[in-house]
């Protein structure tokens, strides 16, 4: 998250973050009194803390609870926030961090500056390189990643309690704004932001409303029961996924679309509301600040039929086309080995007025000292996009002549989309290409099981621009965004040029080699070491103060040759070494 926090007064984050006009305040001059002095011991905050505002009821509704000694046993990080705010009737019993509960949390650090995340101090750069400030920074941030997880949220906040002085955070899919630091004990602020947070509506402290809790008993959730259930059929992959996502320590969700009817003759005012119930997400991105996509196996209510559920805050800049809407285009145009688009849309905030939108990014301003400094926070937009095909990953092929049948099948549509649609897809990675399995007939009548590859994920595709027109030739994005593995050479040691044709088959050659190292038989000595040092590694250009390609990658590109290696099928050698062979031509 470097680069992805704002600073803000105290009086503008209140006044912009913690809308309406709650009751008033009752007199907490002296709640805080009780609280140890600068540079405790940091544990001995913990209880004065809980205390001052339990028993002020600072947080009417809700109480503090203590976090710090046990983690969550259904959570494989381990985390354990120091506190956090909980409803009174959902406040933990046995001292460990609820994570589907907890309204924000708290993190308690000794020291008012050396422990402080971020500076104030002016010409300062904002976010201090002290390694042990920057750890303060980092737990911050994943415990803010970690609720958004497990929560479906628009934004959450996080306190830090700072020895005397404290900072308040607002997480969005943007990056952060803070509070300055200021001193809990004799200002007034703390207690305000408690006590206004206490009197806003849910989806004012973050909470997603187009997202409905499935109650554990309710019909919904004997439905999704009932549909988990293993039955006889040839291709039950996707039943499985979703018996597997029923995780009864993560909540089930009812996730709501509300899209305009896409069919000739509709009112343009009518909408179509589509109804999902989803479990645990079958992948989630890394990270607070990005385009956080959640991939779900869901039901569809009214068909009862599995799909492909895509939750992700969509990068909303000039240029950046809908997913759903590239789909719609690929389909219209019967581009092969795409998937098929069943419903997309923004999610709306406050009925159909508003947008579900970061807010971050609107706060930034440039530091006088670098004024035409572009702005590093994206804007992003909440999107969901549903498909028909539920896919296995790539990694679940069968032998070396599947896995090149699969790419090669990817690699077909790629063509098609570029010469049809004139688009370039721009990331294409092990993550996108996929495996289509269903269940067809055979030559004979009998029925029997296919597997096609998918290119999925054209969030970040591109319009090949005609011959002549030169416009909009750069990255639409403050950066680029792809999956470093997987791209070209030339596209992670310039990231600011144009991604043409040859760096996508170059990463369709990655792809080939990374499956076949990982998976197929083969004579390399270190396989963990080659496929760091070739897909994952990187190099500090001081030039351009940037990270670039590693060597071993570089190298192979330019000399034709990976590694001494060769895979015990004599085909699939014969075939890696012919690719980057006319790969590292170009």
């Amino acid at each position: 998250m470097h680069r992805k926090f704002v600073k803000m007064s105290v009086s503008d984050f209140m006044k912009n973050f913690l809308p309406g006009e709650p009751p008033d305040m009752p007199n907490f001059e002296r709640a805080f009194s009780g609280m140890p002095s600068e540079g405790a011991i940091e544990a001995h905050f913990y209880e004065p803390f809980k205390d001052a505002v339990n028993d002020a009821d600072m947080c009417p509704g809700y109480k503090v609870a203590i976090t710090q000694y046990k983690p969550d046993l259904n959570g494989s990080s381990k985390q354990k926030p120091d506190a956090a705010l909980y409803p009174v009737d959902e406040v933990p019993t046995d001292a460990r961090p609820n994570w589907n509960t907890q309204r924000l949390h708290f993190e308690f650090k000794r020291l008012s500056e050396q422990h402080d995340p971020l500076n104030d101090k002016p010409k300062s750069e904002l976010e201090p390189d002290s390694q042990e400030r920057a750890d303060v920074r980092g737990q911050c941030i994943s415990y803010a990643e970690m609720l958004l997880v497990r929560q479906q949220r628009a934004f959450c906040f996080t306190v830090a309690i700072l020895g005397r002085e404290a900072r308040i955070f607002r997480w969005d899919r943007s990056g952060a704004i803070a509070t300055e630091r200021f001193n809990y004990i004799t200002e007034p602020y703390l207690c305000e932001f408690l006590w206004r947070f206490a009197h806003l509506s849910p989806e004012e402290q973050g909470d997603d409303p187009t997202a409905i809790e499935v109650e554990p008993n309710s019909e919904e959730a004997r439905l999704m029961r009932e549909m988990a259930k293993p039955v006889e059929e040839r291709c039950g992959h996707a039943r499985k996924y979703f018996a597997e996502s029923l995780d009864p320590s993560w909540k089930w969700w009812k996730l709501l679309i509300d899209v305009k009817e896409d069919t000739p003759g509709a009112d343009a005012d009518h909408k179509v509301l589509g109804e999902y119930l989803v479990g645990k997400p079958r992948f989630s991105a890394r990270g607070v600040a990005g385009r956080a996509t959640r991939g779900y196996v869901a039901l569809d209510c009214r068909t009862k039929m599995f799909v492909w559920l895509k939750d992700a805050w969509r990068v909303d800049h000039d240029g950046m086309e809908k997913e759903g809407d590239i789909l719609h285009r690929l389909n219209e145009l019967k581009i092969q080995n795409v998937p098929t688009l069943l419903q997309h849309g923004d999610v709306l905030q406050h009925g159909d007025i508003l947008r579900q939108r970061t807010l971050s990014q609107d706060h930034w301003k440039a530091p006088a000292s670098r004024a035409t400094m572009q702005n590093p926070l994206k804007s992003h937009t909440h999107y969901r996009l549903v498909e028909k095909e539920v896919c296995r990953p790539l990694s679940d092929f069968d032998n070396s002549k599947q896995l090149v049948t699969l790419v090669f099948d990817c690699i077909q549509a790629h063509e098609q989309a570029m010469k049809r649609a004139r688009l370039t897809h721009r990331d294409i990675s092990g993550g996108n290409l996929l495996i289509n399995e269903y269940e067809s007939v055979g030559p004979r009548g009998t029925p029997c099981t296919v597997r096609d590859g998918i290119l999925g994920d054209w969030e970040l595709s591109k319009p090949i621009p005609l011959e002549g027109d030169t416009s909009d030739q750069g990255a639409r994005q403050p950066d680029r965004t792809g999956t470093w593995q997987f791209m070209s050479v030339n596209a992670l040691n310039d990231p600011r040029r144009t991604i043409v044709i040859q760096d996508e088959l170059e990463s369709f050659f990655h792809v080939l080699l990374y499956y076949g190292t990982r998976y197929l038989a083969h004579n390399f000595l270190d396989v963990t070491g080659f496929l760091y040092l070739f897909f994952d590694a990187d190099f500090w250009d001081v030039a351009n103060a940037r990270f670039v390609c590693g060597h071993t990658k570089d190298r192979a590109m330019h000399t034709g040759q990976p590694a001494p290696s060769k895979f015990h099928n004599n085909y699939t050698s014969g075939l890696v070494q012919r690719a980057l062979h006319h790969v590292s031509a170009w």
